[in-house]
């Protein structure tokens, strides 16, 4: 086939596959990925509306997802605002990042084998990252732009221009300075294979000094209310790192190590054992050819495992250790594959059969992960989020961590804690997540108003949310509420009885009721004459 005919088929296959597993969100405003619940709330505050005045204001949830975000990635979607709106922008990216990839990718193959190797290269690629639990693409968030600079950066290597080269790893670090790592490692060893001499390496270390310089500005100086990093000896001791926690970090065994997003973040999809059992035998017949493949493959993987491992060493101040296998183990297995496929593919054969053989492994491939597609979606309950949105805009809600984490995202209001951003990496942001969350608990759980009361008036809370599930008999016999160490505290909760937020008792505060949730307007338990402060105090509850 002719190389056109190859580009315009793996872009069409791109598409269809990223509509197969996006169509729900495209349909349906309440279907996202949920990481974006992290993201676009801060993007909407800094557009304006009600999340404004929070961000403003100093809220502690609003004004954390802007440090957290890339400024590449946070400065895109507020150019893009004027004529998108930046959920939209979420949904549609997935359709712009993926067949980009893809055509690097492909282009990449063509300049280091031949336009066949590069078609079942790209064909296994974009089934491969729509298989995986990751959603490497699913809404646009930073980690989206991660191939295609990845990418990007290698096709510029293998070309020798140093300025695209510069130009990439500059938009590595404004969007995911992961792969930036990854990029210089990857660079630093080609530099030594060409034996590139004084100028060669005089360039690598300029190039990596402005992008240690970049990064270091942009994301390492310490946030004055966030504080620091925790340490790998803290999390060691904290359950929030543990199999139980936010961040699993710390696991007991290899299946967990191998699929926790958190510990090791390889999260190998269910496919995973196929694409390398096809590797293993692209090696076996490859024989010493294998040897011959492009030195840039080799080195792809010995940057990810590199930077692995130096991620381990520096205490998790690189990200997640297994960010940086989770960017090339698998392009690195899924190259060996197709340059396998091609040796077959590449002795003396007749056209027709040749065009047959090419038919035949593209059905394996398509066989093979097809039926592993996932969408890497939730949709939100829509009932409950369209009486959020109608309560009044300064309202400042408060209820169990994983019910409110689309409020924020869909409703534009300001919540006490979500679980999506109960994340213990900083500390002096966690400590006061872990006091509101052991608050929050406490008051939903209460015995009497006056503890509602307490909790409301320490916060400045306006509304308290409950799903009516999580006090039913069956709920509290399960013995799994929330994360730890919150788990442990409310279990201690449960145990007294009677609820006052389920009684008559607290019935006449109740401004919304449906199957499942109450929505209670807790101003009416405050009295006007002792102000509405919402101060907050650090004080942990007895025992903690």
């Amino acid at each position: 086939m002719k190389r056109k005919s190859l580009l315009l088929t793996i872009v069409a296959v791109s598409l269809i596959v990223t509509f197969y597993c996006q169509k729900e969100a495209v349909f349906n405003k309440y279907v996202v990925q949920d990481d974006t619940t992290q993201y676009l709330p801060a993007v909407r505050a800094l557009l304006g509306g009600p999340l404004e005045k929070a961000l403003l204001q100093g809220d502690l949830i609003i004004s954390y997802m802007v440090f957290k975000d890339s400024v590449g990635h946070l400065q895109l979607y507020l150019f893009l605002a004027p004529f998108l709106d930046p959920l939209t922008v979420s949904k549609l990216l997935p359709f712009l990042l993926c067949p980009i990839s893809v055509l690097l990718l492909f282009q990449i193959v063509v300049e280091l084998k031949n336009q066949t190797t590069a078609f079942f290269a790209s064909l296994m690629f974009v089934l491969y990252v729509w298989t995986s639990d990751f959603g490497f693409f699913s809404g646009g968030l930073p980690k989206a732009f991660a191939f295609p600079l990845l990418f990007g950066f290698i096709l510029s290597m293998i070309k020798k221009r140093f300025i695209p080269i510069l130009g990439v790893l500059l938009l590595q670090v404004l969007f995911y300075p992961v792969v930036t790592l990854i990029s210089l490692t990857v660079y630093f060893l080609d530099t030594i294979r060409d034996k590139a001499g004084k100028k060669g390496f005089a360039k690598f270390a300029m190039i990596g000094l402005i992008c240690f310089v970049l990064a270091w500005v942009l994301y390492k100086q310490p946030h004055p209310t966030f504080g620091n990093l925790v340490t790998v000896e803290e999390m060691r001791t904290m359950p929030e790192f543990h199999s139980k926690g936010r961040s699993h970090l710390f696991v007991s065994n290899a299946a967990a190590f191998l699929n926790g997003e958190c510990s090791s973040g390889i999260m190998v999809s269910r496919a995973f054992p196929l694409m390398f059992a096809a590797f293993l035998l692209a090696v076996l017949y490859l024989k010493r050819d294998f040897w011959r493949i492009p030195k840039v493959v080799f080195y792809l993987l010995a940057g990810g495992v590199f930077m692995f491992l130096v991620s381990y060493a520096c205490l998790f101040h690189l990200f997640f250790p297994g960010r940086y296998l989770q960017y090339t183990l698998p392009v690195f297995l899924i190259l060996v594959s197709a340059f396998g496929i091609n040796k077959f593919l590449d002795r003396n054969r007749p056209p027709k059969t040749r065009i047959l053989l090419v038919g035949y492994f593209t059905a394996i491939v398509l066989l093979v992960y097809l039926p592993f597609l996932k969408s890497n979606l939730r949709e939100y309950e829509r009932e409950i989020l369209e009486a959020v949105k109608v309560l009044p805009d300064n309202a400042f809600i408060a209820g169990h961590p994983s019910d409110l984490n689309g409020i924020p995202l869909f409703c534009q209001k300001r919540v006490l804690i979500q679980e999506e951003m109960s994340q213990a990496w900083d500390k002096n942001y966690y400590r006061k997540i872990k006091e509101r969350t052991y608050g929050l608990f406490r008051a939903y759980y209460a015995e009497s108003l006056a503890e509602v009361k307490a909790f409301c008036r320490k916060y400045g809370i306006t509304h308290l949310m409950i799903n009516k599930e999580h006090f039913t008999s069956r709920y509290i016999k399960q013995d799994e509420f929330y994360l730890e160490p919150f788990n442990s505290y409310i279990k201690q909760l449960v145990e007294k009885k009677p609820f006052v937020l389920v009684s008559p008792a607290a019935a006449e505060f109740v401004v919304y009721e449906s199957r499942k949730y109450i929505i209670f307007d807790v101003r009416g338990l405050l009295d006007p004459s002792e102000g509405f402060p919402g101060t907050e105090q650090t004080v942990y509850p007895q025992g903690v």
